[in-house]
């Protein structure tokens, strides 16, 4: 028998399980998880921005940043959710997220040339869209979450302002905007670092570092094995740099790391499989 603790995040589950359903034999997404990740709750609590790194081009990393959103809704919170997809995916994407999901709009959604880049990195891998495909059925149950593209350049923007900074601007500017809301951005996790490590010295000011002024919780997607969908410099399925590893975590929970590294925790969530691009698997 479940706790009443748990009775709200199993009910948002049902209901998003049947919000996911597939409109077409093409859109197939799995039930959502929104299950807690141990330890999140009380290092989320007081903070209003949670920066969420990954390595591009995996299954598992995509699911688990949808999974910590859907918790984050589950617990009350209205959710702003920055990607790091380039400015001009901004509206193809506010489209889809007010699509019904169905054949038509997945493949407008793909037809822009960020999903059919020459290098793809990882960001445009079917499992991207299966994230953003849950982040739109949240939406259509009238779950209070804003997607945005960290990327958009609002006005004018100076030859030498970084990528970093102008993700950055983009936070700061969902954070003013909805003082209420929990601003949540995934990106490679280079981006959501809090400082500069040592072993990096030349390492361009990080999101995350240009953030700090307005404390960010910042945690780190880590897995020990698996494989990735990347180029290096050859693209396709990779083994991990970490190694061969035994299975999925079952049940991850967030590690604090040192006050002084450049994280302030980690998820390890054991093996990855490789994500390929979205665009080449599309119907």
């Amino acid at each position: 028998m479940k706790s009443a603790k748990h009775r709200p995040i199993a009910l948002l589950t049902l209901l998003l399980a049947a919000a996911c359903a597939p409109a077409s034999a093409t859109a197939v997404t799995p039930a959502q998880d929104c299950t807690d990740i141990r330890g999140t709750e009380s290092i989320i609590a007081g903070h209003r921005i949670v920066m969420v790194g990954e390595l591009h081009g995996t299954k598992e990393m995509p699911a688990m940043f949808a999974r910590l959103v859907c918790a984050a809704l589950a617990r009350g919170n209205a959710v702003a959710a920055g990607l790091e997809l380039p400015a001009a995916e901004r509206k193809p994407l506010a489209a889809f997220l007010a699509s019904d999901g169905g054949e038509s709009a997945r493949r407008s959604f793909l037809a822009t040339p960020f999903w059919k880049q020459w290098l793809p990195d990882g960001r445009s891998s079917r499992a991207y869209v299966e994230m953003v495909e849950s982040f739109r059925a949240m939406r259509r149950r009238g779950l209070p979450l804003t997607v945005f593209v960290l990327e958009e350049q609002a006005g004018a923007v100076s030859p030498s302002t970084s990528r970093d900074e102008i993700m950055a601007a983009n936070v700061k500017r969902r954070y003013q905007a909805n003082p209420r809301a929990l601003v949540m951005t995934y990106s490679g996790n280079i981006h959501n670092m809090l400082n500069i490590p040592r072993y990096m010295p030349d390492l361009p000011a990080p999101m995350g570092f240009e953030l700090r002024d307005l404390k960010p919780v910042s945690i780190n997607l880590t897995a020990s094995g698996g494989t990735a969908w990347n180029c290096q410099p050859e693209c396709g399925i990779h083994a991990h740099p970490f190694g061969a590893s035994a299975a999925l975590v079952r049940d991850p929970a967030l590690v604090l790391d040192a006050p002084s590294d450049a994280y302030s925790g980690h998820i390890d969530i054991g093996a990855t499989t490789a994500s390929p691009p979205a665009a080449a698997t599309a119907p």
